[in-house]
């Protein structure tokens, strides 16, 4: 019969990324608090954003794909993680990819390193230590939004620290918009960014990329991270309301 090529795959529907924006305009220049944030779609902290939307780090080599069950479109284990077509077609990656982690035995699955998860021009996650992804829903464990990461989603379901994905890892928030009313030049901000907010998180400042605003920063475990200018306290030039005590 015919052989199977392990490496075909059907071609992925492109991803619609966010419309690019202007350059950061002055902080001061608007009556009304609006948020701006360009995107050239190059990401900081030492991520290779590939044009199929993959993130690998630099030097990565491809892990071999395994013959057998995986060319019928079966794991090699029952305990691979899994990625929905659903999370893919919003912009979900990951690295290794599923189909080099459905190649891997248990034992490989145990212990995957350079392990990250990314949404193409929301941002990603790089877990810095080999991680356990047996057994793991991405869906249900990772979410990447608009400003937003947080991995699980409840104390309840949280692993113990420094077990499964509640390890050490590298974010990268990008479109990282600073409102137009915050109370200084954009070095003040990421003078707040890096020396005031990021510690309030518990986590650790890496980088603020001016040009395509990504903030970087390192967790040493998870909850939510991100920033709200609607609800996150930061130095602000909005004048108060007529009537309002000073």
């Amino acid at each position: 019969g015919e052989e199977v090529d392990d490496d075909d795959e059907e071609e992925e529907e492109p991803v619609q990324q966010p419309a690019r924006h202007a350059r950061i305009e002055s902080l001061r220049n608007a009556d009304t608090p609006v948020m701006r944030s360009p995107l050239t779609g190059a990401t900081p902290g030492g991520f290779d954003h590939s044009p199929d939307g993959a993130v690998r780090t630099p030097g990565q080599a491809a892990t071999p794909l395994a013959a057998g069950d995986l060319a019928n479109g079966k794991p090699v284990s029952v305990h691979c993680p899994t990625l929905s077509a659903e999370y893919v077609k919003q912009g979900y990656k990951v690295t290794p990819s599923m189909r080099q982690l459905q190649a891997m035995t248990d034992a490989q699955l145990s212990a995957v390193s350079d392990f990250s998860v990314s949404r193409v021009g929301f941002g990603s996650v790089r877990w810095l230590n080999k991680v356990d992804v047996r057994d793991i829903n991405l869906d249900d464990v990772v979410d990447i939004q608009h400003m937003s990461i947080e991995v699980y989603k409840s104390e309840e379901v949280t692993p113990k620290r420094g077990t499964k994905l509640n390890r050490p890892a590298i974010c990268t928030l990008e479109q990282f918009e600073i409102p137009v009313d915050f109370a200084g030049s954009v070095e003040d901000f990421i003078s707040w960014l890096r020396d005031d907010y990021t510690p309030q998180l518990d986590a650790t400042f890496i980088d603020f990329d001016v040009e395509n605003c990504c903030w970087t920063f390192k967790v040493e475990h998870f909850t939510v991270y991100g920033f709200n200018g609607a609800s996150t306290p930061y130095p602000s030039a909005r004048k108060p309301a007529a009537g309002a005590a000073p």
